[in-house]
């Protein structure tokens, strides 16, 4: 009996049955076909490695007559199997005949062989001698090829950084002019328009610079929006570069939206004799970056930014050495309570560091560097240990004092600083409620996030938190309650001129009272004068530093100092 389906209509039945039989064909036609492709692409796949193929065996006798030799070398040697029976020669190749036959009479198993462009490796076995080939051409063409696209920049199709100092390197600089081309503010194109318009502009300067070349010559974009070039110095080179700045100024104002300010700036360095390549770029990059009108700018060693930066560098290396060598001496300068009260006796460290010729010199011939050169951070550190070693040796001062320490903004971003001075009062077993940090205004609000989570880190252990040069800056008394500080140390500067300004007056008196209310004692810096001591007493602050109350000493006296206080108290 017929289906119930297919007896509702003969043909619509017929019809439908049709379909289907055709839709399962169709399916499987397609499930067949891409089996056939995926089949196809093995055996290319397969074709393409056998063409590659380039080691194979060749089986010698006792005269170095081929035996057999192996279908892979196909692809290096014109029908290598018409060659059985003949000599080994008779396949072309740098055979070392006389290292065979030594290695044929010799009493080693094994043989290997460097030859030009392949590797011979080889053993006896039942008095054959079975070689290996291994061709390295193919091979070396690949590195050649993979050390090319690791030396292109792969936006522009210049030299990268590597590829323009191995190729300088390798040509030197004899003669040679080196710029450096900058897209000054090229950021806001990128933020503004997207990183696509950037890296056009960039790939049609490269266009540009590569065009410009002569023979001999090359380019590079070591990175971001700068170029890298060496040009023949020989030749008249003013009137061509200011030509290829135009070229290429004119392309950035085509290619970007008018009111972007960018603009070309060229950096050149003239090779001398004996010059390192490292020098020549470093003059062509400080010459970019030094401000002139001009579209570019010749390095000069005479120019007074570049004395600057020189003598700047000096101190640098000078204060690593002697952060190294432990070159540095420990003062300190007395705090006085301006009030009926004997607390423990407070100072701050100074630091002064050693010069080659024995000669003490003070932070402000060295600081701006240190912090030029980012070694501020090594300094404290050297600091807050030398101070917590030496607290260590006077445990009987640990009730009497408190020693405060400065600390730089960069300190203050290294999460790991906090945890080492922990650490270091751990090891020399000496109270944290010794030793106290201060913090300038601007630095402490700057790095907010980052001084309230170092200051809680060693808050928890006790160590205590001055706000330093507190009215120099911001002024803003919301940062007083913002930051967990113990007392605060009223910018000098308002100090000095206190009792001739009443604006500074006014401010020493608004902040004296904010901290009165904060329950925070107030420290009046640089007090100099007795009549200055006596005002700033009347104002209501807590305690006064400065010459009047005594010039920075040696930090080893301080034990003596404190000892005859004792003796005047008793007395």
């Amino acid at each position: 009996m017929a289906p119930q389906w297919l007896a509702v209509g003969g043909s619509a039945g017929t019809a439908l049955m049709f379909m289907l039989l055709w839709g399962l064909g169709f399916r499987q036609k397609r499930f067949l076909q891409k089996r056939c492709d995926h089949l196809q692409q093995q055996l290319k796949v397969r074709d393409e490695l056998a063409n590659q193929a380039r080691t194979g065996w060749v089986v010698l006798d006792q005269n170095l007559d081929i035996h057999s030799v192996s279908t892979s070398l196909n692809n290096l040697f014109d029908d290598p199997k018409a060659a059985v029976g003949s000599h080994v020669s008779a396949l072309v190749l740098p055979w070392p005949l006389a290292a065979l036959r030594a290695w044929r009479d010799g009493k080693s198993a094994f043989f290997e062989q460097q030859v030009p462009d392949y590797q011979l490796w080889g053993y006896r076995r039942d008095g054959l001698l079975w070689v290996q080939i291994t061709c390295q051409r193919g091979l070396q063409q690949q590195v050649r090829t993979l050390r090319q696209q690791l030396q292109k920049d792969g936006l522009t199709g210049l030299l990268n950084r590597q590829g323009f100092i191995l190729r300088l390197a390798a040509e030197g600089l004899g003669g040679a002019l080196l710029v450096q081309l900058n897209l000054s503010r090229f950021r806001l194109l990128n933020d503004n328009l997207g990183l696509d318009a950037g890296d056009n502009l960039l790939r049609r300067l490269g266009e540009l610079v590569e065009g410009a070349l002569r023979h001999g010559e090359f380019a590079a974009r070591p990175d971001g929006d700068t170029f890298w070039l060496r040009l023949d110095g020989t030749k008249p080179w003013q009137e061509r570069l200011e030509g290829l700045i135009k070229v290429l100024g004119e392309a950035v104002d085509r290619s970007i939206p008018q009111g972007f300010p960018l603009a070309v700036k060229a950096g050149i360095c003239e090779a001398e004799e004996g010059m390192d390549l490292w020098e020549g770029l470093r003059r062509a990059d400080f010459a970019c970056h030094l401000a002139s009108d001009q579209p570019w700018v010749r390095f000069s060693a005479d120019h007074p930014v570049l004395v600057q930066r020189l003598q700047a560098s000096k101190w640098a290396k000078a204060v690593s050495h002697a952060i190294n060598t432990d070159n540095f001496l420990l003062f300190y300068q007395p705090l006085e309570s301006l009030k009926p009260q004997h607390g423990p006796l407070r100072a701050e460290v100074l630091v002064r560091m050693l010069g080659e010729d024995g000669e003490m010199l003070s932070p402000g011939r060295f600081l701006a560097a240190t912090e030029d050169f980012r070694l501020t951070s090594r300094l404290d550190r050297w600091v807050i240990k030398a101070v917590i070693d030496w607290l260590g040796k006077h445990p009987q001062l640990h009730d009497h004092l408190v020693l405060a320490v400065n600390l730089s903004g960069q300190s203050l971003s290294d999460s790991r600083f906090a945890l080492a001075i922990r650490q270091w009062l751990a090891e020399a077993a000496v109270p944290a409620k010794t030793l106290c940090i201060e913090i300038t205004e601007s630095v402490a609000i700057d790095n907010l996030k980052e001084a309230r989570r170092f200051m809680r880190a060693l808050q928890e252990v006790g160590v205590r938190f001055a706000l330093d040069d507190f009215g120099s800056g911001f002024s803003s008394f919301k940062y007083l309650q913002a930051l967990p500080v113990d007392y605060v140390k009223i910018d000098g500067s308002l100090i000095q001129d206190l009792l001739r300004s009443r604006r500074d007056r006014a401010i020493v008196r608004g902040i004296a009272s904010v901290c009165r209310g904060l329950s925070l004692p107030v420290v009046a810096e640089f007090v100099d004068k007795p009549e200055l001591l006596e005002f700033v007493r009347r104002l209501g602050l807590d305690y006064a530093q400065g010459n009047l109350i005594g010039r920075p000493s040696r930090l080893d006296l301080l034990p003596l100092e404190w000892q005859e206080q004792q003796d005047e108290v008793v007395g």
